[in-house]
Order: structure tokens, then C-alpha cells, then sequence
């Protein structure tokens, strides 16, 4: 994992309000990818194959550094109904989080000077979601090095 006392990565932060592109989503899984949704803080996507995926900005609090952001990237693992997968590439990672409606594949990342979460709903829960788990690896490895 890089040190948190990294300096940001300019072109992460170039990607804008999306953290990923269509194009690099493309790239990564099968399907052509589109936004469908854009708000303040993230977006979602989806394929011509009917596929969703969600990215979220985790909001700042004032005064939060890039140390913060490892914090809130080490607590976020918490929530994994297993052992994450990690990306070292990124210092993110990749795991499945149970929720009331169903599992979710939850993808967290540092992207520029911003913690983003990437969301690809699962299935009913209990599950191991291995095709969900391994084409968020792909998507968050489109991302640059930290």
C-alpha cells in the first residue's frame, strides 16, 4: 500500500465528477457503457447487456487530508463479508457487502485527493459474487497508479 503521505495522482484527479469513463468501463467488461446519471459526487452507468454500476464520492469533512483518506479507506474493510481483494496497483480494493436488499460488490478507492466508493449490485445475498468481484477488479485496475 502506498505511504499516505503520497502526493495525489494528477490524472486521477482529471477524471472528473465520474472518477471512471465509459470508455475505461468498456475496457474493462463487456457491454458499452454509458452515464446515465450525473449529480454532484458521483455517477452511474449503465451497458447495452442491461448492467448497472454506481460511483460515489465519499464526502469530505473540513479540514481532511490525504491521511484521513487511508483512515476512511482501512475502515471502510469493516464492512466485507470476507477478505477483500486487494489492488495493490491502486491501494484500493474489492469485496462484497451484505445489505437488506442483497449483496453489493463494493470497490473503494482513493482517486486524486477524493475517497470514491464503486458499487455493482449483486445478487440475492450469500453468495460469493466471483464474476461481480472479478469485473470490479478490472474496472478499478483501469484506474492509474497511485
Amino acid at each position: 500500500m502506498p505511504s499516505p503521505t503520497s502526493t495525489p495522482d494528477a490524472t486521477a484527479r482529471s477524471l472528473g465528477p465520474c472518477l471512471l469513463t465509459p470508455a475505461s468501463v468498456s475496457d474493462a467488461i463487456a457491454g458499452s457503457w454509458t452515464i446515465i446519471d450525473r449529480q454532484a459526487g458521483g455517477c452511474s452507468f449503465a451497458s447495452d447487456r442491461g448492467a448497472r454500476l454506481g460511483v460515489q464520492r465519499v464526502e469530505k469533512r473540513p479540514g481532511e487530508d490525504l491521511d484521513d483518506l487511508y483512515l476512511g479507506l482501512a475502515s471502510a474493510r469493516v464492512s466485507c463479508t470476507a477478505a477483500p481483494r486487494e489492488i495493490p496497483k491502486i491501494g484500493g480494493f474489492a469485496c462484497v457487502e451484505a445489505e437488506d436488499t442483497g449483496d453489493l460488490v463494493i470497490g473503494n478507492v482513493i482517486g486524486g485527493d477524493d475517497l470514491w466508493v464503486v458499487i455493482i449490485p449483486g445478487a440475492p445475498g450469500g453468495g460469493d459474487h466471483a464474476p461481480e468481484l472479478d469485473a470490479m477488479v478490472a474496472i478499478l485496475e483501469q484506474l492509474p497508479p497511485r
